[in-house]
Formats: C-alpha cells, sequence, structure tokens
C-alpha cells in the first residue's frame, strides 16, 4: 500500500468519525421527545426495562453492548431462537411498530457517539454467530461495526422472508455469509460519498414496505446455493447503491488495512 493511500485511509477515518460524532450528538438532541415517546409506550405495553442491551462483537473482536429499544418481553433470549421471524410472539405490541419503522434502533446513536460503533459499517453480530466466521469472514471485524449498511438495506424485509422459508442454522448462516460478503465489499469503498449513500438509501428502505418476491425466493434456497459467492442479485443492487468498483476480488485484505 504506497504512502498516498495510506493518507488517504487515515483522513476517510478522520471525516467518518467525525461525521459520527457530529451526527449522533445533533441526532440524540433532536430525537429527544422521541425517545421519551417511545419509553413511554414501552412500559404502557410491556413491563420491564425501556432499553435491551444486546451483546455484539465489535471492532478487533471485542464484545460490546448495543443499545436499542426494547421490543420483546423480558427474558425473549431464553423463550426462543436467537433468529426473530415475522410474527414472533416474543415480540410486543409496540414492538412491531418499533420494529417496522427501525425506531428501535434510535438508542445505539449513544453507541455511536461513544465509538464503539459508526453510522455506516458492518453490522455486528453476536458472539454465537460470529464463532462461525471464516478467517476471511473475520476480516470485517477489524473495523468499527455500523447501524446500517448496504446487507442491511438488502435484508430490510428479513424477518419476513425468513418466516417465508423453513428456518434452520444451516439456511441463517448462508444469509450471513451474503452479508459478510457485501460488508467486505463496502470495506473496498472507504469514501464518505458512499456512506451518505447508504444513509440515504437506509431512509428509502425504511419507507419501502412493498415485499421483495425476488430476494426471498434467493433467502428460502439460501442453505442449497451452490455458489460459495454472492449471488448475482445481491451483488446487482449493492452496486446501485455504490457503483461498480471492480468487485471484491481488487484486494480486500489491502483495501481493509487501509480503512
Amino acid at each position: 500500500m504506497g504512502p498516498a493511500r495510506v493518507r488517504r485511509g487515515i483522513g476517510y477515518r478522520g471525516a467518518k468519525r467525525l461525521m459520527d460524532v457530529v451526527a449522533s450528538a445533533i441526532g440524540l438532541l433532536l430525537l429527544l421527545p422521541i425517545f421519551v415517546g417511545v419509553a413511554a409506550a414501552i412500559k404502557w405495553y410491556s413491563p420491564g426495562p425501556v432499553l435491551y442491551g444486546s451483546t455484539r462483537i465489535g471492532r478487533g473482536q471485542l464484545p460490546f453492548r448495543m443499545w436499542k429499544f426494547r421490543t420483546m418481553v423480558p427474558g425473549a433470549d431464553r423463550l426462543g431462537s436467537s433468529v426473530t421471524t415475522d410474527g414472533d410472539r416474543r415480540v410486543t405490541p409496540i414492538g412491531r411498530i418499533l420494529r417496522r419503522s427501525k425506531l428501535d434502533e434510535l438508542p445505539s446513536l449513544w453507541n455511536v457517539l461513544a465509538g464503539e460503533m459508526t453510522l455506516v459499517g458492518p453490522r455486528p453480530e453476536t458472539p454465537a454467530w460470529v464463532k462461525l466466521y471464516t478467517p476471511e469472514m473475520a476480516r470485517v471485524l477489524e473495523t468499527r461495526p455500523g447501524i446500517t449498511d448496504v446487507a442491511q438495506i438488502l435484508f430490510r424485509h428479513e424477518e419476513r422472508m425468513l418466516k417465508s422459508a423453513a428456518v434452520d442454522e444451516e439456511q441463517y448462516v448462508a444469509v450471513m455469509r451474503w452479508k459478510v460478503a457485501l460488508q467486505r465489499e463496502y470495506l473496498c469503498r472507504p469514501s464518505l460519498v458512499i456512506d451518505v449513500k447508504v444513509l440515504l438509501h437506509t431512509v428509502l428502505a425504511i419507507l419501502d414496505r412493498a415485499p421483495d418476491v425476488e430476494l426471498e425466493r434467493l433467502v428460502a434456497h439460501a442453505s442449497t446455493y451452490e455458489s460459495g459467492g454472492l449471488p448475482p442479485l445481491l451483488r446487482q443492487r449493492a452496486e446501485r447503491i455504490w457503483g461498480p468498483n471492480g468487485g471484491v476480488g481488487a484486494s480486500v485484505a489491502g483495501a481493509e488495512r487501509g480503512i
């Protein structure tokens, strides 16, 4: 990696962190009335804490608590699978609204402000799923995890998709590998312009309630997908967001070390 690329990487990291701090601080202040309203609704509909701290694996493979508004009954992690599907009875009535609107993610802005997360970056997984990462997949753990990313946008209806198929661990692991492949490709594109694009597409994705029949069909057969790479459908849709850039084969490891 040349000196110019190193300087670009340092400049990008600094600008990205500045954007994270400013946006998360302003967001936490401006959204305070929404926080209060959501907290009151959660307490009204369900006994228990307002916030839920989920243990995730962050940069350097270090665990941290990712904060979200609680959307499930207390002790839900002991009452069923770690994979939540559409119609899961553990989800409270207000929780369904919060999950559909993604308002449950707002407390994660505190993780961003604290430096544990970034606005745009690889979505963090739980320790149980990270244990299944290959060494190549684990490279996404060399950078801060994000609130949103391209994988999060494309699989925005994941709960509905998983319900439409016979969910098993093998199927979810196949989907997880696709997500990590998308995350690795994102790391090849260190650009604030792309980060802004991802944020804008995230807003559009939240507003899009239409079912994604093509992707649902792909997810339903995820465990039987023969190719070890990224399905063409996912690659095409990802490139609509960030644009073509030579593909993941263009030295993924080198790009990741530069971020």
